[in-house]
């Protein structure tokens, strides 16, 4: 439940934004993100039910579930190469899957026929949830809201999943069709190989139709660019050519959530998720300091790449800096632990989780990023009353 300080606080705001137009308001300086984020996976929701039987009780099981403890932010993702909802702008997951065959249609492509019971309840409930007219990222925006929660979507800005496949239902229409826009054409090494090339303006126009309909379909308080999913954006050497393109490019989309600002009627934070070392997102091209100098981004979650829990993260380089922008920092606590690329990999006790957690708050962190965390909350209930402090 929002607290009375809280309250006044949003009505103070919604008071000075009436009169002054939320061009005339910083984001960073009005209402500062702390506490804990949940990032929920585009896909995990589907795949809870068994196929064709999902209701809106299991989105509200998901968001209820956070009620009550530190998590104040929900952010709710909307894609990896394609999108889980209706879109007009990329094509949808699904697509082509028909709930009356079996596993051996063409659906599935060279998906090994051990993961596809998965992949039939994803389809098949986003099917039954489309059909009955729910999208489910509304629903959990609306949701998220009723129970005090702040909603934002998420945008994955390269998902490369099942990049050794040549077919697969998470490819998207717009990958299969232009081999040519990916970083790497011939044969996969790494998975990052097939992800997108943003410095081909067709790949930058592909993105920005998802966010132009994302600002004009949802009311989020947030919006998320998460390159760290996957992060390799340019092609090899390409990153000093094109680093500035993408700047721009952000800025373009600080112009598209101000219109959304207008749309909705309230401020929308711009975030962007990028890699935890300032020396490495930059050299990738993803000049994320520059981003914050301009006004174009309102926050930046820092986190390593999925395989592992960074226990060293120098949120204080990123504080340094990011000095005199108003742009805050928020570190990223994966749910894996490997302690060397290739090594095994560990059980992510609690105890690692708050030792995680407290050395990123030590060093700055306004909050803690939760990403990948499929447990049922309830398992960690008290680590959601406990990361953030």
């Amino acid at each position: 439940m929002m607290s009375g300080i809280r309250l006044l606080s949003f009505f103070a705001l919604s008071f000075i934004a009436s009169g002054l137009g939320w061009d005339s308001l910083s984001l960073a300086q009005h209402n500062v993100i702390s506490g804990i984020l949940y990032n929920e996976d585009d896909s995990n929701r589907f795949m809870i039910d068994p196929p064709g039987e999902m209701t809106t009780k299991t989105l509200d099981k998901l968001v209820d579930d956070l009620a009550g403890t530190h998590v104040t932010t929900y952010i709710i993702c909307c894609c990896a190469k394609n999108a889980n909802y209706p879109s007009e702008a990329w094509s949808v997951y699904g697509d082509g899957f028909d709930p009356n065959l079996d596993n051996t249609q063409p659906f599935f492509g060279d998906v090994d026929p051990a993961g596809r019971d998965g992949l039939r309840r994803w389809a098949h409930n986003l099917q039954k949830m489309t059909a009955e007219g729910i999208d489910t990222n509304a629903y959990m925006i609306e949701r998220s809201r009723k129970k005090g929660i702040s909603p934002w979507i998420s945008i994955r800005m390269n998902d490369a999943h099942d990049a050794p496949l040549k077919e697969s239902p998470l490819h998207s229409r717009f990958f299969m069709d232009h081999p040519e826009f990916r970083r790497k054409t011939g044969s996969v090494g790494a998975w990052t190989d097939v992800c997108l090339d943003y410095g081909r303006p067709e790949v930058r126009a592909h993105a920005m139709a998802l966010i132009e309909e994302v600002c004009s379909r949802y009311d989020m308080d947030g919006l998320e660019l998460d390159w760290n999913r996957f992060p390799l954006h340019l092609k090899e050497g390409e990153e000093d050519l094109y680093r500035d393109v993408l700047t721009e490019w952000m800025g373009e989309v600080h112009e598209v959530v101000k219109l959304a600002e207008d749309k909705w009627g309230h401020p929308i934070h711009l975030v962007a998720r990028v890699s935890a070392r300032p020396e490495v997102a930059y050299g990738i091209g993803l000049d994320a300091v520059e981003w914050a100098r301009k006004g174009f981004i309102d926050h930046l979650i820092v986190a390593p790449f999925w395989a592992t829990t960074d226990f060293n993260i120098p949120v204080e380089k990123w504080i340094e800096n990011l000095q005199g922008t108003g742009v805050g920092v928020t570190a990223g606590l994966e749910a894996r632990v490997q302690p060397y690329p290739g090594g095994p990999s560990l059980p992510n006790t609690p105890d690692r989780r708050r030792g995680a957690a407290l050395a990123m708050l030590g060093r700055g962190s306004q909050g803690i990023y939760l990403f990948n965390y499929f447990e049922v909350p309830s398992a960690y209930h008290d680590l959601l009353n406990e990361l953030d402090s």
